[in-house]
């Protein structure tokens, strides 16, 4: 969307800037998520009736409930179901539109040279949907199943990064693990993404990978590159085997620790991170301590956990044994508190240790272990005098998630 409004001449806008024109563009996964969503629509209508503008709402909220945001949203522009992003400069240019859902599909007829500049990293969508029907999520009902997108369209945004000069592009999907394009997969997209000569020394990472796809080759490959950072982010969800079942996913607890095992001792210095579903129907009490003990001894370096949301339209909100509200908070209330207490320890552990800095602005990046924007950072003694894009950065401590440094 931000490339089709600046190809069409559309100056973008910090957020709540001076601006004719709010998108707010909003997330549909879960309760929580949609209720920072609506709380984001209101602060925005707020803000667009003093400047007399408009307001126009998309993503995946859009999608899902059209019909409640035009009857109970009226300060709402527009609705731009997923179908439509490609037809956003025409729909702000329009007015009071108001848009329908049309059929998804992915839309990628942008002139990559016209990509709003991101900084010194970028993310690199490379599909959208999901097939892998898991029993507690709605993605697939408002986003539809996976869509690769082709190679040759992924290499040319990535080069159009790369001469803004991106250091780190961040490959982002539904599940990425899943990647299959004719006779292409992940493998085969990150090397021809490393062998492509426009792309020079720009480093790659991976978010949302299944824990089942995650073969030897990618291993093998994460392990050897070193423009590959060494970094991992597994939805685990969940490590009881009955509560795996239920959930429909592949893994078994014996699997999980297998892979995780494997991981460490191929690649020593990997980060991983992951996040857990609690309150799942019919959890006990002794499979919520059962998945207590695990991410204790798993020793991830980032983890976090949500209460189960029931979501309409899914296998799982139509199980019996639903767990009450209270319950499934005070769980996942009891297992974040856990989860500080055992990141810290890990990531103390990077005290001491040097380590290569994507440089985001003076005296602040991010290390290996870091994902933009996600994680902790690394501040360090930077004086404005930086220009490269990774810079060596001597830990020296570690306080509330953030690392201290100096440059080397």
């Amino acid at each position: 969307m931000a490339a089709k409004l600046t190809a069409a001449g559309y100056a973008l806008s910090d957020p709540y800037g001076n601006c004719g024109t709010v998108i707010v563009n909003t997330c549909g996964f879960i309760e929580k998520a949609k209720e920072e969503s609506i709380a984001e629509i209101l602060a925005a209508a707020e803000r667009q009736s003093e400047y007399k503008g408009k307001l126009i709402v998309t993503g995946c909220l859009a999608q899902r409930y059209r019909d409640e945001i035009l009857s109970q949203l009226p300060e709402v522009d527009a609705v731009v179901g997923l179908a439509e992003n490609a037809d956003i400069a025409e729909i702000v240019a329009g007015g009071s539109v108001r848009h329908s859902h049309g059929e998804w599909r992915i839309d990628r007829q942008v002139s990559y040279d016209k990509l709003p500049p991101s900084g010194a990293y970028a993310y690199l969508r490379i599909a959208d949907g999901c097939d892998n029907r898991c029993s507690y999520c709605s993605i697939p009902t408002f986003r539809g199943g996976f869509t690769a997108r082709p190679p040759d369209d992924i290499l040319g945004e990535a080069a159009a990064r790369v001469r803004q000069g991106v250091g780190e592009l961040v490959l982002v999907a539904q599940d990425v693990t899943a990647y299959k394009y004719e006779s292409d997969n992940l493998v085969s997209l990150l090397r021809k993404l490393l062998a492509d000569e426009r792309l020079g020394g720009v480093k790659f990472r991976l978010l949302y990978c299944y824990p089942e796809r995650i073969t030897d080759a990618l291993i093998d490959l994460i392990a050897d590159e070193p423009r590959i950072q060494k970094y991992l982010d597994m939805p685990l969800q969940h490590c009881s085997d009955e509560i795996l079942r239920d959930m429909n996913r592949k893994s078994t607890r014996a699997g999980l620790t297998a892979l995780l095992t494997k991981l460490r001792e191929r690649i020593p210095n990997i980060a991983l991170r992951s996040t857990f579903i609690v309150g799942f129907p019919g959890e006990t009490d002794a499979q919520w301590t059962e998945l207590c003990e695990f991410v204790r001894d798993c020793r991830f370096d980032y983890a976090g956990c949500f209460a189960y949301s029931a979501e309409e339209g899914t296998a799982a909100a139509e199980m019996p044994c639903q767990i009450d509200e209270f319950v499934k908070q005070r769980r996942a209330d009891i297992l974040e508190e856990q989860f500080a207490v055992w990141q810290d320890e890990k990531l103390r552990g990077y005290v001491g240790s040097v380590v290569p800095v994507l440089v985001i602005g003076d005296g602040v990046g991010y290390a290996p272990f870091q994902a933009p924007e996600i994680d902790s950072c690394v501040y360090f003694n930077d004086c404005g005098s930086v220009t490269e894009k990774y810079i060596d950065v001597k830990l020296l401590g570690y306080e509330d998630g953030d690392f201290e440094g100096e440059i080397i």
